[in-house]
């Protein structure tokens, strides 16, 4: 009954315990990325808040009048 439902999942799914050594590797190398990460992260956390300085202000907006 649920064959007939999700035929392109169960196809998925066929595929993956045919490869799973190769799915099981690819999943759980013996490496993390995690610091390379979060170096990532703290540059595009201090990029954003930089965003609102990072551009000159015209005259007209930094004078109180204009």
């Amino acid at each position: 009954m649920l064959r007939d439902d999700l035929p392109g999942l169960h196809f998925f799914v066929a595929g993956l315990r045919r490869d799973q050594d190769a799915v099981t590797a690819g999943l759980t190398p013996p490496y993390s990325s995690g610091p390379v990460e979060g170096h990532g992260n703290r540059t595009k956390m201090i990029k954003r808040r930089m965003h609102g300085r990072a551009h000159p202000r015209s005259p007209a907006q930094t004078h109180p009048d204009g």
